[in-house]
């Protein structure tokens, strides 16, 4: 056997990097619009509630303020990138580590009828990433990748009880498995076509992890099939090719009252055309 096909081509990293995302303001008085509209939410829930407890009340569940404190990200990053047999197989992997000081986060509250940005004092995302891609034959190619995310709300004045907490908007992990075709049909023709399967776990949208604010893992199924030409391509796609019914987003309101519930797209379909001059 020739071993020089088995030797890997390989190379290993580390990186630290820092980012910001600038702060701004809410709309003028959005708080005391919030908390007002609890004050009268909660005093029509126990009539005997008096004007000065409903309203330590609605201070305690508002986080929001008028304004919100720059967004900054420090993150630290190690991994390895190889081609192995002759290169027909990629192997790539990384572990990572971020602090997050203010992460904004948005906010639709119905009650009161406003929009706003949030932040968490303190956030910590690990995880690590892993990707393949074999080159099966010479004109298929299968693929995959798959992430694990450990995400943590580390301090949050406003609100210490959800210290340990999943953020918003972080998937638990991440899977995606798939394969391409790349075949000659003629002298001047090749058959091009993709399906993948991708599924995302569970997330949460807000920050007391209340499981009506979750959002179940889902499965969905994509594809392309076309025919290539020097001068031109022809595709079918389809997105969500089995109709899958999920949730895109929902906006946290609060505990007990109406979940505002935002659908994805289901089964979508469509034609491509590409020319080349």
């Amino acid at each position: 056997p020739d071993f020089k096909l088995l030797l890997p081509t390989a190379s290993v990293y580390a990186s630290w990097g820092k980012s910001f995302k600038s702060g701004g303001f809410n709309p003028i008085g959005t708080r005391e619009t919030a908390v007002l509209s609890r004050v009268t939410l909660y005093r029509s829930q126990d009539p005997t509630l008096t004007p000065a407890a409903a309203r330590a009340r609605a201070e305690a569940a508002i986080i929001t303020q008028d304004s919100f404190n720059k967004e900054v990200a420090t993150t630290y990053e190690v991994g390895f990138r190889s081609e192995l047999m002759n290169r027909r197989l990629t192997l790539n992997a990384a572990l990572f580590w971020t602090d997050v000081r203010n992460a904004q986060q948005y906010l639709f509250d119905p009650i009161a009828f406003v929009e706003s940005i949030e932040s968490i004092d303190k956030t910590r995302v690990k995880g690590l990433e892993v990707d393949a891609s074999i080159k099966a034959t010479d004109w298929l190619t299968l693929f995959g990748s798959y992430g694990l995310i450990d995400a943590e709300i580390r301090a949050l004045a406003a609100n210490p009880a959800v210290i340990g907490n999943k953020p918003p908007y972080v998937p638990k992990d991440t899977l995606t498995l798939g394969a391409s075709i790349n075949a000659p049909i003629s002298d001047t023709k090749t058959l091009v076509s993709r399906v993948d399967f991708n599924r995302a776990g569970r997330t949460e949208y807000n920050t007391a992890n209340d499981p009506d604010f979750a959002r179940k893992p889902y499965n969905v199924v994509n594809g392309r099939l076309g025919i290539a030409t020097d001068r031109f391509d022809v595709t079918v796609w389809a997105k969500n090719i089995f109709n899958k019914k999920y949730v895109n987003e929902i906006a946290p309101i609060v505990t007990g009252t109406a979940n505002a519930y935002y659908r994805a797209e289901l089964r979508t379909f469509g034609l491509e055309i590409k020319a080349r001059f």
